[in-house]
C-alpha cells in the first residue's frame, strides 16, 4: 500500500513538472515570436533604405529608430518575463545586441546594423530552442 502512495505522489510530481515546462515554453515561444517579427521588419526596412543617398534618408530614417526604439523598449518588458526561467547570459546577449543594433543604426552603419539584427535572431532561436521540451534537451 505504502508503495501505491509514493508511486502515485511520483507520478504526480512528474506531471506536475510537464506542465510547468509547457507554461514556460509558451511563455518562452509568445515572447520571443513578437521580438523575432520586430526585428524582421527592421530587417526588411533597412535592406529598403541601404541603398539609398544619404540626403534622402530623413524621414524613413526617423521611422527606422523609432522601430528600433520601440523593439528595444519591448524587449525591456519581455526580458523582464524571460528572466524568470531563462539563462540570464543568454538575455544579456540578446540585450547587448539590441544596444549594438540601435548604436549603429544612429551612426548610419546599415551593414553592420543588418549584422545586428541577424545576430539578435540568432540568439533568440538558440534560447527558444534550448528551453525546448525535447528529449536531447532532458539529457
Amino acid at each position: 500500500m505504502k508503495l501505491k502512495k509514493e508511486f502515485f505522489l511520483v507520478i504526480c510530481i512528474l506531471i506536475f513538472v510537464f506542465a510547468l515546462e509547457i507554461i514556460t515554453n509558451y511563455i518562452t515561444k509568445e515572447n520571443i515570436n513578437k521580438i523575432c517579427t520586430d526585428v524582421k521588419c527592421i530587417i526588411d526596412d533597412i535592406e529598403k533604405i541601404k541603398n539609398i543617398p544619404k540626403e534622402e534618408l530623413n524621414s524613413k530614417f526617423e521611422i527606422i529608430r523609432d522601430r528600433i526604439s520601440a523593439l528595444k523598449n519591448t524587449w525591456l518588458e519581455k526580458e523582464k518575463k524571460l528572466s524568470v526561467f531563462c539563462e540570464h547570459s543568454e538575455i544579456d546577449n540578446v540585450s547587448k545586441s539590441i544596444i549594438i543594433l540601435e548604436e549603429n543604426y544612429k551612426n548610419m552603419q546599415f551593414s553592420k546594423s543588418l549584422e545586428n539584427c541577424i545576430e539578435v535572431l540568432y540568439w533568440l532561436d538558440y534560447i527558444e530552442d534550448r528551453d525546448k521540451l525535447d528529449l536531447k534537451n532532458i539529457f
